[in-house]
């Protein structure tokens, strides 16, 4: 590890573990809107927000919301997301953008020159996606010559199910465990290493590729593709399970050539890979950002709307509320 990586590690926001309530609780989203409204800490809110980027138009209610929870208000990143909820009956939607537009980015942050975030693809908790780990380790050694920092990033979930971490550690390329739910300051700790980067690259497409195009990396997707849609393992997960339609477009979607027609721009050597800040912002919906105030209103955190919150809602409503959580239990 370079003192610069060093460096940039010991100056990441520090965890902040918190006990898990409501949707918006995930990664820190609440956290970070309370920030912006002068909060300690924020209220419960009753709303679902998800984290999830989708590259192509969603074409199922079940990516965004519960099929029966067309009682909770539902926050989505753009006008085509609301307009498929709208017509399935939702009628509580507000489009918001991403969660993790609403970080504080005034904090400077000065990107390492001629660095390389890697993330790799990731699981779900408890599946063994039983991916050719050597292979793609193998083509991130041969980049030492291109780089001089090179860091990669691994999420809790394939931290905790073994994967990645013992094949970087035996090719002595060092990495950090990317962000957990549980974590308030999850989302600031993602925006921090994607604003200290200069190119991110993967193997598979995901959420991470628009964020850290959003943050000003410089993005590609290379290396031995990874189609996550083609694993048995992954597609046994509770959405599927419930939802099996969806498999179909999960498969389509984690193609190689699927991606290749779709994304050109995408697939190049990191060396060579371009600035997509525009692309990246259009996929987290930035320009639907609300203004501090309406983020208020939004999230039902007005002292009136509180108290009727804490009426007509209180505990059965958040038993029920975490129980359709479970039952959905996507990767989003």
């Amino acid at each position: 590890m370079t003192s610069e990586i060093r460096a940039l590690c010991q100056q990441l926001p520090s965890r902040r573990i918190e006990k898990f309530r409501t949707d918006p609780d995930r990664y820190g989203a609440s956290w970070e809107v309370a920030r912006i409204l002068g909060l300690k800490a924020p209220p419960v809110s009753w709303l679902m927000w998800g984290h999830g980027v989708y590259w192509e138009p969603v074409n199922h209610p079940a990516w965004l919301a519960f099929t029966n929870s067309k009682g909770y208000r539902i926050l989505v990143h753009g006008r085509d997301q609301e307009d498929l909820l709208r017509e399935h009956g939702f009628s509580d939607v507000h489009v918001v953008g991403a969660p993790i537009l609403y970080v504080d980015q005034t904090i400077p942050v000065e990107r390492i020159a001629n660095s390389l975030l890697v993330m790799p693809p990731h699981s779900l908790e408890g599946l063994d996606p039983g991916w050719d780990e050597n292979s793609y380790v193998s083509k991130i050694c041969s980049l030492r010559e291109c780089y001089d920092h090179i860091l990669v990033c691994v999420t809790t979930h394939c931290v905790r199910n073994g994967l990645w971490v013992n094949s970087f550690d035996r090719a002595g390329i060092p990495w950090i465990e990317g962000a957990r739910g549980d974590d308030a300051h999850a989302l600031r700790r993602m925006a921090f290493l994607f604003k200290s980067f200069e190119t991110v690259t993967g193997s598979t497409r995901g959420s991470q590729i628009p964020y850290a195009a959003y943050f000003g990396c410089k993005v590609s997707l290379w290396g031995p593709w990874t189609a996550l849609g083609k694993n048995e393992s992954v597609l046994n997960a509770p959405l599927y399970r419930r939802f099996p339609e969806l498999i179909e477009h999960v498969r389509m979607t984690h193609e190689h050539n699927y991606n290749l027609e779709a994304f050109p721009f995408l697939f190049k050597h990191p060396s060579e890979a371009v600035n997509l800040q525009d692309w990246g912002a259009k996929l987290l919906g930035a320009k639907f950002r609300k203004a501090p105030e309406d983020l208020r209103h939004i999230f039902g955190w007005h002292i009136h709307q509180r108290v009727w919150n804490t009426m007509t809602k209180g505990p059965i409503k958040l038993c029920r509320y975490t129980l359709d959580r479970i039952q959905h239990n996507n990767y989003r």
